[in-house]
């Protein structure tokens, strides 16, 4: 085989430009990045926190069967004395678990940028050098 003639390209032929670069391994790892970032979105969706009971329903079908004078006892002790504000621990889970969903969201957010930044910081990029075969001799 080392006796065999090897063939020498044409004189002036330029080199073909490589089909795979850094820029297009940055732009790839970028979608990789967004599409992991776009499955967790997904994910965190179904997994939104679902909020306590509502009992205003229940409060409005209890005023309904109030005569007015029961009504009216019950406005003037809510005026005087106010509502029983104080917020049950299924509240305070709920806030807690919404918070921390919420911050989940907000991580998967940063990463979906970051891939899309990665995507388009090549693409936007100008080329350093023109495409060609240079030689460093002067």
């Amino acid at each position: 085989m080392a006796r065999l003639p090897r063939a020498e390209p044409p004189a002036g032929a330029e080199r073909a430009a490589a089909p795979w670069g850094v820029r297009q391994s940055i732009v790839l790892l970028g979608i990789a990045v967004a599409l992991g970032a776009l499955v967790v979105a997904v994910r965190l969706l179904q997994t939104r926190p679902i909020p306590p009971h509502d009992f205003a329903n229940e409060i409005r079908q209890a005023s309904e069967n109030l005569t007015p004078v029961q009504a009216w006892r019950r406005w003037q002790l809510m005026r005087t004395h106010g509502l029983d504000r104080s917020a049950s621990e299924s509240d305070n889970a709920y806030r807690e678990a919404n918070l921390r969903w919420w911050s989940k969201v907000g991580v998967v957010l940063l990463i979906a940028l970051a891939g899309i930044a990665l995507i388009a910081t090549p693409l936007l990029m100008k080329r350093r050098w023109p495409r060609g075969n240079y030689s460093r001799s002067t």
